[in-house]
């Protein structure tokens, strides 16, 4: 017998061809990781909130034999969602699929801080093993950290930090970490910024390491200068970070892009069948 591994890891749409003599076949998605949301843009002695992390990419894996696939299978890889601009919310993960076979759902987006309070997190994407929520932003403590990931869906982003109306300064929350990967080791989630410092990424997997990627840490909120953005989630899947905020437009942080989504097919083939001669009761004469 002999093994195929195919691994689609650039977003958007594409065709996988059935191997010749194939027997059966193992099918692997994860979805995108969601964008933390942008950061409110107030001036001082008011509330800025922060925005909420991004949600992590569902996995899903599923096995299938010759006759439950036709000769060629469209599949999908979830681009993950851009973090959010100054106020305004991140966008959401898209989904990745192999056919009508195996389907993830990409992780919802964090949502915008506003003048009178930080964004919600974003819940994780479906799947047999689903992504963890993003955390909320806080303009009242430090952001809420992302959910770490047990199995294999990406985890949540952190949560941005704010500032109160007396102009205390909040930091971002660390980004999820990911499940036990192929390796045996969990990937780590990024650290939340302080003081108009930017989140770190959330940990990647390695090339071909069918696993969700942890989350990005949330921005760090200021009261003069650049606030800080939310880091990008790992691949595949991660929820990216939740943006700091700051008192104009201009200086308030971005949140960080969730991580793309990937397909990985594994098929099995057997060796060629053994063709009759016309007219021999056996196989091939010897």
């Amino acid at each position: 017998m002999s093994v195929q591994v195919d691994l689609y890891t650039t977003p958007g749409i594409g065709e996988w061809d059935k191997p010749v003599n194939f027997m059966m076949g193992v099918a692997v998605v994860i979805g995108a990781g969601g964008g933390g949301g942008g950061a409110a843009a107030a001036g001082t002695n008011s509330i800025r909130g922060a925005g909420g992390g991004g949600g992590g990419g569902g996995f899903s894996i599923c096995d299938f034999l010759d006759a439950d696939v036709p000769d060629r299978v469209h599949y999908h890889v979830g681009e993950g969602g851009m973090g959010g601009v100054p106020e305004s919310d991140g966008d959401a993960g898209d989904h990745s699929h192999f056919g009508g076979l195996c389907l993830a759902g990409g992780g919802v987006n964090g949502k915008v801080g506003t003048g009178s309070a930080s964004g919600a997190g974003g819940a994780g994407g479906a799947g047999s093993h689903p992504g963890t929520a993003g955390g909320a932003g806080s303009h009242t403590a430090t952001g809420t950290a992302g959910t770490a990931s047990t199995r294999f869906g990406g985890a949540g982003g952190g949560g941005g930090g704010g500032v109160d109306a007396s102009n205390n300064i909040r930091s971002g929350g660390a980004g999820g970490n990911s499940g036990t990967t192929t390796r045996g080791t969990a990937l780590v989630g990024g650290s939340g910024g302080g003081s108009g410092v930017n989140g770190s990424p959330g940990g990647p997997a390695t090339a071909g390491e069918m696993s969700g990627g942890a989350g990005g840490g949330g921005g760090g909120g200021a009261t003069s200068g650049a606030a800080g953005n939310g880091g990008v989630g790992g691949i595949y899947g991660g929820g990216g970070g939740g943006a700091g905020c700051a008192t104009s437009p201009t200086t308030t942080g971005e949140g960080g892009d969730g991580g793309h989504g990937a397909v990985l097919v594994v098929s099995f083939m057997g060796p060629a069948a053994v063709r009759k001669t016309p007219g021999m009761s056996g196989g091939l004469s010897g």
